[in-house]
């Protein structure tokens, strides 16, 4: 492991950009501090994301900290109109990619960014005693005042557990000695435990160990690393859907009182909005300072041949014959296309 001195902030972080409503940061040590990972590509998500967070919880004074590969200039005339509308503080920590550059990288669209999270705490230490971590391909469709209510109970984290498909395997795959394996998609940290467990430094020793690649990369890291030490929330708090069953089986059967919808898989709404959650994003999308996707099922284009056909489907069990059949032209056209050249 190595010493807590190659830790530090500044061996990371190669800047701090704040964007307020005032030029200065106000002492918000007892406001609800919220953390993102992203590479600027996904600034649009990131800002849906603030976006409903601050719609559904407008009693709530909050800092946001984005943990970014660079910073997008473009971005900050819209940052600091969202600052100023809602009154609220946003940061941008830009982090050395070099310092997670060599981790492995199971899966190509996978990016090396997703490991900014488990150094995290080493920062937001020097803002709050705890914080919530989110994916940006989440929604936030209700109050956070049970994160502020949360007792902790002396563990490290408080997370969902993932659906049994994910975590039956990586479990025997792991070894690990907890039988429940989370999802790291929303963590609700308690910085003080974390560091007296010494996690980060824990991630980085596995992961500069490790054999071979992991397959969910900071997840399985982060459970190693945690194994148990956690506390276990209702499924509303980070719902994932169960992508192994047709978008029409599940869609209707979230949990009650549903706070976060994580959109897990590949299917994204801002690429290819087809459920009612897609929608939802879109409106989202629409309320905030982003252009929303115009297309409202995803562009008409040879590869995207497969998703007509699923989108054919859908309607059809949804009763929407007109919009099946349309989607089942496309669906045919699109594939004589992609294999005619």
């Amino acid at each position: 492991m190595a010493d807590k001195a190659y830790f530090e902030k500044e061996n990371f972080v190669k800047e701090d950009i704040f964007i307020g409503a005032e030029d200065k940061p106000a002492n918000a040590h007892d406001a609800f501090h919220i953390c993102f990972n992203i590479d600027k590509k996904y600034f649009r998500q990131m800002g849906v994301m603030v976006t409903s967070i601050l719609k559904n919880n407008k009693d709530k004074n909050f800092v946001f900290h984005t943990f970014i590969d660079e910073y997008p200039s473009e971005e900050t005339a819209r940052m600091q109109k969202l600052a100023q509308e809602f009154k609220q503080e946003f940061w941008f920590h830009v982090l050395d990619t070099d310092k997670f550059s060599d981790f492995p990288n199971v899966r190509d669209e996978m990016s090396y960014v997703a490991y900014f999270r488990i150094y995290m705490p080493k920062v937001m230490k020097n803002f709050t005693g705890r914080y919530l971590y989110t994916d940006v391909d989440m929604l936030c469709l209700g109050s956070f005042d049970y994160f502020e209510k949360l007792d902790f109970k002396n563990h490290t984290v408080a997370v969902v557990e993932d659906l049994p498909q994910t975590a039956g395997p990586q479990l025997k795959i792991l070894k690990m000695k907890n039988n429940r394996y989370f999802n790291s998609g929303m963590m609700y940290v308690n910085i003080e435990e974390w560091e007296k467990r010494a996690i980060t430094e824990k991630c980085f020793t596995t992961l500069w160990q490790a054999k071979e690649p992991f397959f969910y990369l900071d997840q399985d890291v982060l459970n190693l690393a945690i194994d148990g030490d956690v506390v276990f929330l209702p499924s509303r708090y980070n719902y994932l859907p169960d992508i192994s069953r047709e978008l029409w089986e599940t869609e209707g059967n979230e949990p009650a009182g549903l706070v976060i919808y994580h959109f897990i898989g590949g299917r994204k709404p801002w690429d290819f909005c087809l459920g009612a959650y897609d929608r939802l994003w879109r409106s989202y999308c629409a309320q905030s300072l982003w252009d929303c996707p115009v297309d409202p099922i995803l562009a008409r284009e040879p590869k995207n041949y497969q998703k007509y056909r699923h989108a054919a489907k859908y309607f059809f069990h949804k009763g929407n014959f007109y919009e099946a059949a349309k989607c089942l032209w496309l669906y045919a056209s699109l594939k004589i296309k992609k294999y005619s050249n």
